[in-house]
């Protein structure tokens, strides 16, 4: 075999760097040929490797949010995109946004109506003037936990339309069964921690958190971020970890954990007008620099956080701006504030 015409001379290249003053022997020597195998072999994982890689972000690019697919609703401003921890577009966290107008509301009132269904069609109205955010973690922020958002996005995609038929506007019951699906396929070894978020017009949030951290705002008219009490809050295990305990097979299939509660909507209004909200990932309120302190009588090492205080400062700065504005204002300070370890991200919605 001639090495220096296989793959283009590639592995030839390769043998040359290692063994300067061997190249020449080439087929006359046996003694090398475990050696050059053994390079060709690295040479062909990498290549499929990369492959692989290219095929992951190729997938990826198209549930990766654009400015012209984000909800417009009257009366607010919405923006917010992943900050993956691997500098591309694939990581372990995803922002999923449904505009509720693009599934033709008039259409599935007429047929609501027709069938006698006045209460899912006077839902179907309400619905149609609310903006929905999907928002979740994967535990791990590596590439391939792209993989497990495009499950969650999918399914999440795929179960909507039939919730607003059947419904007029979606139901916990599309999350209950998200999760046992996910707890059946990941079996307790990943979880995803995720908030399903409407917003409405009139500064109406609904939601429902699976272990996710809790959405804060900024009021313009006391110019500080207004905390949304957690004891008032119903928040549930992560996705993944304990089927429901509405599940139909709870008796025979067990649960180590146990089984969780029902999932229920917390619903607060708490937007007025020129009012921030931001809803975030762990990789921002867990955002941290080490911070040296020192004293006559000891050096004191401990950790600053981004959070709740740089975040507060920031929207106080940016809040004139538009929620794109102040999301790249959030984002850069982040940065400014310390190399990321983690995946971030928020999503800005502000009232007009």
């Amino acid at each position: 075999m001639d090495y220096r015409r296989s793959d283009g001379g590639e592995v030839y290249r390769a043998v040359k760097g290692r063994f300067p003053g061997l190249v020449g022997l080439g087929r006359r020597n046996e003694a090398l040929r475990p050696e050059f195998e053994g390079i060709k072999e690295l040479l062909g994982t990498e290549r499929q490797h990369n492959a692989d890689v290219a095929n992951l972000l190729k997938i990826t690019r198209g549930m990766v949010p654009r400015r012209e697919s984000m909800p417009k609703i009257e009366g607010m401003d919405i923006y917010g995109v992943p900050m993956q921890l691997s500098g591309t577009e694939a990581g372990g966290d995803h922002v999923a946004y449904f505009d509720f107008k693009k599934y033709s509301p008039g259409a599935r009132i007429l047929r609501a109506e027709a069938a006698g269904n006045a209460g899912i069609a006077e839902k179907l109205r309400l619905t149609g003037k609310k903006a929905g955010i999907l928002l979740a973690d994967i535990s791990g922020h590596s590439m391939t936990d792209a993989a497990l958002a495009g499950m969650l996005h999918h399914t999440f995609t795929l179960g909507l339309p039939y919730e607003l038929d059947m419904n007029g506007e979606v139901t916990p019951h599309l999350l209950e069964r998200i999760n046992t699906d996910f707890y059946e396929t990941l079996g307790g070894e990943k979880y995803i921690t995720m908030v399903y978020a409407e917003v409405a017009e009139d500064g109406t949030l609904r939601f429902i958190s699976a272990a996710h951290p809790p959405p804060v705002v900024f009021s313009r008219e006391y110019d500080t971020i207004v905390d949304i009490s957690a004891d008032q809050l119903v928040v549930f295990p992560p996705i993944g970890t304990m089927p429901s305990e509405m599940h139909a097979d709870t008796t025979r299939r067990p649960s180590i954990f146990g089984f969780k509660e029902r999932y229920v909507v917390n619903e607060r209004r708490i937007m007025g007008r020129g009012d921030v909200l931001v809803l975030y990932t762990d990789g921002l309120s867990d955002h941290s620099r080490p911070l040296q302190l020192h004293t006559s009588e000891a050096h004191i090492e401990h950790e600053e956080f981004f959070f709740p205080n740089h975040l507060e400062k920031t929207l106080r700065r940016s809040i004139d701006g538009s929620a794109e504005d102040i999301y790249n204002e959030v984002m850069d300070g982040v940065r400014r504030f310390g190399e990321p370890q983690d995946d971030v991200t928020c999503v800005v919605v502000k009232k007009l």
